[in-house]
């Protein structure tokens, strides 16, 4: 969600700015024009993926990638700026047991899994930490372990991914 929320604001800033926009799948390599002007890549990315965009163009951005080299443009993301804010808004308006629900994120090309930028943050702060595998139900399932083991001493407040 969090990855095709960024890819909706660059599609409608595109539209708005009148620039042209090519929307392409990992492994579609074969369908990007060769004359295009620059490749953005939205989310995980790796070296063998960023090897066969640079022989279309040399022109790359890798937004929020936990893999980035020094043959392409990244922009990323501060987690634990960001998730300092979230905590002290939480804290500011009154929230004292604060929870944390987030994920392992895993890859397709059987990379080692990652853990979550902001559960490393919240680590640090929080008792009421759920994580597992990144899916699409994972929130909700998260949500209803919490429910049931905590009953009545949820916390106030959940930052979620």
């Amino acid at each position: 969600m969090y990855d095709m929320g960024i890819r909706i604001e660059m599609e409608e800033r595109a539209e708005n700015h009148k620039i042209q926009l090519l929307k392409f799948i990992k492994g579609e390599y074969d369908n990007i024009p060769k004359d295009i002007d620059g490749i953005i890549v939205v989310g995980d990315t790796f070296e063998e993926q960023l090897e066969l965009l640079k022989k279309i163009t040399p022109n790359i951005l890798v937004i929020d990638s936990y893999y980035v080299n020094d043959h392409c443009d990244a922009l990323l993301i501060d987690f634990e700026r960001v998730t300092r804010q979230i905590l002290d808004h939480f804290i500011e308006t009154g929230h004292q047991h604060i929870g944390f629900l987030g994920g392992v994120q895993t890859f397709s090309n059987n990379a080692p899994p990652i853990q979550e930028k902001r559960e490393i943050f919240f680590r640090r702060y929080l008792e009421y930490i759920y994580t597992q595998i990144f899916t699409v139900n994972a929130g909700y399932q998260l949500m209803k372990e919490a429910i049931s083991k905590l009953k009545d001493k949820l916390p106030t407040a959940i930052e979620t991914k």
